[in-house]
């Protein structure tokens, strides 16, 4: 068994410069650790060169990948910038106390295992690190046995954490595969999801912000059902105007008006045996909204210009971004066809409310988007992560998809870093509204600029745009059009 030689710690506590010593001849990084339960990536923060050069030899010898700083602040930027399994950190530092560090670590990552090191010992400092969160304590000059038992210590209850999180992924992916996330959030919303699927006839109304996921849920809750093998049939009841919209769901005969050269079947009989999915309900206009319930209700239609009733199974399972109650309010919705709509809600919550998804969403589309072109990606950056998670993601998972692979654009290495990140993900520092040295933005250009983000965030939705802008529709076409031509 091998230690560090005691004349360490005369140099620790009497200053004695042992410039020549080779700690490599000691045997510290020799001893094999073939009992590793995975390889890792460690972080040395320790002031001393010959102290930190053993620490990178232990590291480099048993095939871990080590980064080095000679003080805290150094150190902290490699942790921001790198994925660390591991952070051996020295008590005291030049530029810092061992604790507040640790401190500082335990912000950014929870799951990183600290072990402190010391060459002045005593209990009390000892059980201050193990309460703020430090994995272990060992003290100069220790001894390799012990040094690497600790180390393997860690790695494996790291890797076990991994697996267990592995595991609980796999459990919630493989019954609803296209829901990403495994927070109590999301999985109350697949609880309901797995218990209406079993329910034949009952309407579901999914409601949630733009970019939720509120079609992904209707997609689930028809695949789930008894209907799986029969058509999903999905119509946006914004994108159409109302004489259009009326055609396409019930159908027409030829002759019913100019253009109608052959009779055409409607989405309702097309989804027959099925589900029919509504999109943005709440943009249906009140015309329209009796139509639907009596279908809702049971009864059969006509196609336009037809004579002969239709009947139909089919389940309705609709979406809406906004506030139904507001809108019977204004009387711009039925109050009847909600309470039929809504005989089953699913709640999707925004992105921000379920912060422990976000990065597992964010490496789903960076594994994704790095495909696509073809590169190998690693994953982000601490501080990267950081960001992304303190976002408060107003476009919620198609924003986020759309900055990550904006970011695999950009990145020309393996890891994403705060550098590929936009701007507007930054917390705001007080300063007011970043401007370009080059050039100075007239006020339209930032109104320009900000009406063309909103939009793409809400995926080309020009009514979600124009209810976050909080303007009039007529507002919003007259400066898209001149926006769109400049």
């Amino acid at each position: 068994m091998y230690a560090l030689v005691d004349e360490w710690s005369i140099y620790r506590v009497k200053s004695i410069q042992l410039k020549n010593y080779d700690y490599s001849q000691t045997g510290l990084y020799s001893i094999p650790m073939n009992e590793k339960p995975m390889d890792a990536t460690f972080l040395i923060i320790e002031d001393d060169p010959l102290m930190r050069k053993t620490l990178e030899n232990i590291c480099r010898k048993n095939s871990h990948k080590s980064f080095s700083a000679g003080d805290a602040e150094n150190g902290l930027a490699l942790f921001k910038r790198h994925n660390i399994d591991v952070v051996l950190l020295d008590m005291r530092l030049p530029d810092a106390n061992g604790m507040n560090i640790l401190a500082r670590i335990r912000e950014i990552d929870e799951e990183a295992a600290v072990i402190m090191m010391t060459a002045f010992p005593d209990v009390k400092s000892a059980v201050e690190t193990i309460k703020n969160g430090a994995f272990d304590y060992v003290i100069k000059p220790f001894e390799v046995e012990e040094l690497r038992q600790t180390i393997n210590k860690a790695l494996k209850i790291k890797s076990l954490k991994n697996e267990v999180l592995r595991l609980q992924h796999e459990r919630a992916a493989s019954q609803f595969p296209e829901i990403l996330g495994n927070s109590p959030e999301i999985n109350q919303v697949k609880a309901l999801i797995a218990k209406v699927s079993k329910a034949l006839t009952t309407p579901v109304l999914i409601s949630g912000a733009s970019g939720t996921g509120k079609e992904l849920t209707a997609n689930a809750v028809h695949s789930a059902s008894f209907r799986r093998d029969k058509p999903l049939v999905k119509i946006n009841c914004s994108a159409l105007p109302d004489n259009l919209l009326e055609s396409e769901l019930f159908g027409y005969e030829k002759g019913a008006f100019t253009g109608a050269f052959q009779r055409k079947a409607g989405l309702l009989e097309l989804a027959n045996g099925g589900s029919l999915f509504l999109d943005e309900i709440s943009e249906m206009q009140p015309n329209m909204q009796p139509k639907l319930l009596r279908v809702l209700e049971g009864h059969p239609f006509k196609r336009l210009g037809g004579a002969k009733d239709i009947q139909i199974d089919v389940r309705i399972i609709a979406a809406t971004n906004r506030d139904i109650g507001k809108l019977i309010q204004e009387g711009l919705f039925r109050e009847d066809l909600y309470y039929r709509l809504s005989a089953f809600v699913i709640d999707i919550p925004p992105l921000r409310q379920r912060k422990e998804d976000i990065l597992m969403i964010a490496r789903h589309f960076l594994s994704k988007s790095a495909g696509d072109m073809r590169k190998k990606m690693e994953g982000f950056s601490k501080e990267a992560q950081q960001i992304l998670t303190n976002y408060q993601w107003p476009g919620n998972i198609r924003e986020l998809r759309n900055i990550v692979e904006r970011a695999v654009i950009l990145c020309d290495g393996n890891i994403i870093t705060a550098e590929h990140l936009p701007s507007q993900l930054l917390p705001a520092t007080g300063e007011g509204l970043h401007i370009s040295n080059e050039s100075i933005w007239r006020l339209k250009d930032v109104e320009r600029q900000h009406i063309l983000w909103v939009l793409e965030q809400t995926g080309n939705n020009k009514s979600e745009a124009v209810r976050r802008l909080g303007i009039a529709r007529s507002t919003f076409d007259e400066k898209f059009k001149k926006y769109e031509n400049e």
